[in-house]
This record gives C-alpha cells, structure tokens and sequence, in this order.
C-alpha cells in the first residue's frame, strides 16, 4: 500500500531475526505442517477478492450509503458478514503475509516493516503458504493482480502459486498505463488495470479444471484516484471531480467488475471471500485524516470482511476476527488440517453467525525503519483496545462506549491502568510464544 515504489527484485537473503518487543521470530517459531489429505468430492473452489486500501467505513453494506456497490451488497446479504474484522497492520504487504502464511507479520521478515523500498528481503522459501497447501490438497492456484511480497519476478511462483499475472510492486501511477507481469515476464498493460484483472482472471478459470483456488488482489480503489471508463460507473464527475468523486467511480467501477467476475463463477460449487487489506486512504475516508490508512487506529485496520458459498448461513457476525484467520478457514473448507500458528477458523460462524467467539484476542502491527509517530502494536478483546505505540504512551480505548476512539480512557485511573497492563501482558506474553 506505499505509494512509493516498492520494487523488490531480489531473492531473500539470510534473514537474523528481530529482538524487542518483536522477538519471537520466524527462525523460533514451527517452520512444518504436517501432510494433508486428498480433498473429497465436496470440497469446494475458493476465490479470495482483495480490495486495496478499503476500511470498513466506506462501503455501502457497512453503511456508507452515497458509496454505490450492489454486487458487493448482494454478497454481504446472500453471506456472512463481519462487523469487526481487523486486517493485522494498517498497510498492505503485512496483510498479505497473514492471508497466505496465517502468521502475524513481526514473526517473519517480509511482514514487519513497510515500504520495503529496495532492500532484499521477502518470505522465506521453504515457509508454507495457503496456495502451497491447497496444491497439495489438488488445487490448482492462481494470483490475479498485487503481490507485493518482494522475492523477485518469480515471486508469487515460490510460494504456491502455479500461476501469477498482475502487479509485483505496491502500486500504480496510471490505471491506463502501467507494469503488468505474467509468470515472471513483464510489459506494459494500456488496458484499464481493473478490467485486465478480471479479464485475467477470468481467462485463468477457463483452463483451471474442477477444483481451484483464485485470489484476485485488485489495485483498486488505492491511489491515484481517476475516473474510470464511463462504463463501469455512473458517477457524475463534471470538469474538476472532487477525491471523494472520483474515489467512488473507482469503487462503482471496482465493483462492476466484480459481478462480471462472479457471472464467470460457478457460485454453487465455489467460497467467495471479500477483505480489504486495510483502512481507506486519508484522503477519502470517513475516519479523521490521521487516523485512517497506515494508523493503528480503527480507520486504519478495522475492514470489510465478506464470507459466501455453499453452506454458508446469511447473517452477521459480531465476534471479533483477524485476517490471519482466512488461512485456517480456507484450508479448513477445502478438507485440510488448518493448523497455524495464529489463525483460527471461522467456519463455526459460517454456519452459525451468533457461535461463541473462537479468540480472545486480535493483534496487529506497523513498524517502520526508522521508527514512525503511528508505529506500534495494538491489541483489542471484545470491549477494549490497547495501542502500544512505538514513541508515545501507550492508549486504551473502550470500543463499546467509544467505537470512533474520540478520547482514549485516562491511565491514571486504578482500573484503567490494570486493562493496560493486561492487555500488555497479553502482547508481551504472544511474542514470548505463551
């Protein structure tokens, strides 16, 4: 999600470990899972849509009504929604460390700071991955669109993925113009990159076979804001379109071609999840201007979280949950053993959108070299969010009174100060492997 341009062409090279509050590394931590089954005939395919640089704010299902999105609409009422989804860091390729590995990114070196800028460092090759596991349960894979997970040209392929074509990189200056990779060969795409996403996408599909796993990590809606063809929206723009105007074509547009996606899918048989990666760029979102994309504060890590498909109950789901979560539940579904270090399965709420809650706690993470004012780590139970910031005190928040965060909770107060030490604890006692 930086808009810097975050080319990582090289392999990983040796990677040492971090110490402080970020200790527990992945050279500490289980590096095997066992072997998994053959999936049964039931087994469905999955596709995961990746929205960039969305929080949970800012679409019409979550409230947002002048943001118009009917696809996106109709799959939060045919499945499950979730009202307090956390994306682990407040930018984007710690995200997707968690969606492919269900590891929180301070246990592995790629996940822990943003940018990555030119440094050498991405996931470590032999670590599994969902696609890696999904192959071996007879999935073919595929990634449409961003990677952004560094390791070179060849990234995507190391880890699972048979098939990538997209964006290696965090971004794009021209939605009209820009760098499109196919299995490690890259040129230059003129056609609109949300329509070639899909279009890739869909051309992959043709060829897949009876039993896939698709993730479609769309560009759309980061930076830089555009208008996009007239015929995927209906936004009057006029001469000089605001941010917030143009912000809503991409997304009417974004959401166009998801439902021309999905026509090419065959719902019955297939698990559709929908997640942002994190919170809406400053410029647009409905959180205060510093507290959105790349904050720690509910604009910057609170998402959209999507779940539909077969044996899937409508409903919503008020429990608290993590991206690292979706690796679990995906390898779950298709018939595999879903043991990660810091994923839960969500299947119980797909069947039963009022179950118990399956964790006590969710955490996520933002580190910068050198350190930033937003750096930190955050934890939240069902009631209280604590963020440890990096360079300031840390502060409490308790969401059920005070969802926007408007005033954190006084730390000189005995009974507050016990929440933060608690909280801490927790934290300290994640990192310490406890």
């Amino acid at each position: 999600m930086s808009n810097t341009d975050d080319t990582v062409n090289q392999p990983a090279g040796p990677y040492e470990g971090f110490g402080g509050k970020v200790g527990r590394t992945f050279a500490g931590s289980e590096s095997w899972w066992p072997e998994r089954p053959t999936p049964g005939p039931d087994a469905p395919n999955i596709v995961i849509i990746v929205a960039d640089d969305l929080g949970f704010a800012d679409l019409s299902c979550y409230g947002r009504r002048e943001y118009e999105t009917p696809v996106l609409d109709a799959l939060a009422r045919q499945g499950t929604r979730f009202t307090d989804a956390y994306a682990n860091s407040a930018v984007c390729t710690a995200t997707r460390v968690a969606l492919i590995t269900g590891r929180y990114q301070y246990r592995l070196p790629v996940g822990l700071e943003e940018p990555l800028g030119q440094r050498p460092i991405g996931l470590p090759p032999e670590h599994p991955t969902m696609p890696s596991l999904l192959r071996k349960l007879g999935y073919r894979t595929s990634l449409i669109g961003k990677w952004h997970l560094g390791a070179g040209a060849s990234g995507p392929s190391l880890f699972g993925f048979e098939h990538h074509a997209g964006l290696l990189i965090g971004a794009v200056q021209d939605y009209f113009s820009w760098s499109r990779t196919v299995d490690g060969v890259t040129a230059t795409s003129t056609t609109y990159a949300t329509t070639a996403q899909v279009d890739d996408a869909l051309a992959w599909l043709a060829t897949a076979g009876p039993r896939w796993f698709l993730q479609v990590a769309f560009i759309a809606p980061h930076q830089p804001f555009h208008a996009p063809p007239a015929a995927l929206h209906h936004v009057e723009l006029g001469e000089s379109p605001t941010d917030d105007a143009l912000f809503s074509a991409m997304l009417q547009a974004l959401d166009t071609e998801l439902g021309r996606l999905l026509a090419g899918v065959d719902l019955d048989h297939t698990v559709v999840v929908f997640i942002g990666d994190n919170g809406t760029d400053r410029a647009v979102a409905r959180a205060r201007r510093q507290r959105a994309k790349s904050s720690l504060y509910e604009g910057g890590i609170h998402v959209p979280l999507i779940i539909a498909g077969p044996g899937v109950r409508a409903g919503r789901v008020s429990a608290i949950v993590n991206a690292t979560d979706l690796y679990a539940t995906l390898i779950a579904l298709a018939g595999g053993d879903e043991g990660a270090v810091d994923a839960t399965s969500l299947t119980p709420y797909l069947t039963d959108p009022v179950a118990p809650p399956q964790r006590p706690y969710i955490r996520s993470d933002q580190f910068h070299d050198p350190p930033t004012a937003a750096d930190g780590r955050t934890i939240r139970d069902a009631r209280y969010k604590l963020i440890d910031f990096t360079l300031a005190d840390a502060e409490l928040y308790d969401l059920r009174a005070d969802p926007t965060e408007s005033q954190p909770l006084d730390a000189a107060d005995p009974a507050v100060r016990a929440e933060i030490d608690r909280l801490m604890d927790a934290l300290d006692a994640q990192e310490a492997g406890e």
